[in-house]
């Protein structure tokens, strides 16, 4: 099993949320174009059995929804859905989405981590 946070250069994520007026309470995406936009880096060399997830980690984990991209819609991420060893060669799709504006007990940072298993449980 590996693990690493999915993020663009820096690991932390700041979100900069200016002028959210409601907070996000359903799982659809109402505006995609305001999600903040993250990809993953391809994985090469994996078995067809392989899979990975995403999780939230943090003090801001309550704060944000994460989205995968599958085609044209928007997945929801929770803690159940995995992710399929062609999802993990082609690199993630991913869009953050607030749900709350940075204030006392949050600075708006967020870790995402992803972990790879190998088809045969590794």
């Amino acid at each position: 099993m590996s693990g690493g946070v999915v993020a663009l250069p820096g690991w932390w994520l700041r979100l900069r949320l200016r002028g959210l007026a409601a907070v996000q309470l359903s799982d659809v995406v109402r505006a995609p174009e305001c999600l903040a936009p993250l990809r993953t880096a391809p994985v090469g060399n994996i078995s067809d059995a392989a899979t990975g997830s995403l999780r939230l980690v943090g003090a801001g984990k309550s704060k944000v929804r994460l989205f995968l991209k599958r085609g044209e819609a928007w997945t929801y991420l929770t803690a159940g859905p995995r992710v399929t060893a062609a999802g993990l060669r082609a690199g993630l799709r991913l869009g953050l989405d607030g749900r709350d504006v940075v204030r006392d007990g949050w600075d708006g940072r967020i870790i995402i981590e992803r972990w790879d298993v190998a088809g045969d449980g590794q």
